[in-house]
Order: C-alpha cells, then structure tokens, then sequence
C-alpha cells in the first residue's frame, strides 16, 4: 500500500434536504450582498468509531425578507466517512470537523448554483472559504454564546 495514502476515507455523499422560497416583496437593489451560514453535525455511526457521518447545512440569506433579499435557501448535504484503522477521539474530532467538511463543501457549492440557476435566479457560486478558520470562528461564537445564557 502506498505511503502517503491517508486512512481517512470519503465513502459517498448525497442531498439531505433543500428548501427554496421566493422573496415576492424583494425589491431589487444596486447589488445584493451575500449572506450565509453553515453549520456541521458529525454523527458517529459505529462503537468503533472507525465510522461516521457529518451534516453540513448551509442557510443562504435567512432573514431574506426583512433584509430585502431575493430569497431564502437551506440545503443539506450529508457524507459518509471511514477510517481504515482506529483513531484517537481528539483525531476523530479534527477530521470530522475540518477534513470531512472540506471535503463535503464542494458538493454544497455545487447543489446552491444549481438550485439557484434552476429557480430562474442568477446563480449563486458560494465562495471558498478557509474551512479551519470558518470552523474555528464559529465554535469560538457558539461558546460566547453557551456562557453568556
């Protein structure tokens, strides 16, 4: 076997959910600014935890109608991951995290454009995005956020 190969392994991926609603009292501006979300569940599925699954669901302009925006978009993606061998908890974590949705990302971009070409909207291409710091930034909100309730 080669080497360099890794023991982390992307099995298959496919669409969870999308729901698409149109903004009928948006009012067009100069340029609409992008807003979106993303969020990640990771579900372990096996008591080995050589197996397990992430969620990645992104939000396109949630408050689309009191931000005038043209739309409100949510699609879930979802991917199936394995290790070849056993790995540390602190391992599994950094790979379900960052790896596996660095890896899943791509087919979420492809699934927005997609649906919002096939809407008749302009299709939207999400930008790349640091998937560690994106990640790292919204664990350190939602902590802020755990303490402050």
């Amino acid at each position: 076997m080669d080497k360099s190969a890794s023991s982390f392994q992307f099995k298959s991926y496919r669409v969870e959910s999308i729901e698409f609603k149109v903004n009928e009292e948006f009012k067009p501006a100069e340029k609409v600014k992008l807003d979106f979300d993303i969020d990640a569940d990771v579900l372990v599925e096996d008591a080995a935890q050589q197996s397990f699954r992430v969620v990645l669901t992104c939000v396109v302009f949630k408050n689309y109608r009191r931000a005038n925006k043209p739309f409100r978009l949510k699609v879930s993606v979802s991917g199936e991951f394995r290790f070849k061998e056993k790995v540390p908890d602190a391992d599994l974590r950094k790979f379900s995290e960052i790896n596996a949705v660095a890896v899943l990302f791509p087919y979420l971009r492809a699934v927005v454009t997609g649906v919002t070409a096939a809407a008749n909207q302009p299709p939207l291409i999400l930008p790349l995005i640091n998937v560690y710091e994106f990640m790292r930034r919204k664990k350190g909100k939602a902590e802020g956020t755990a303490g402050g309730e």
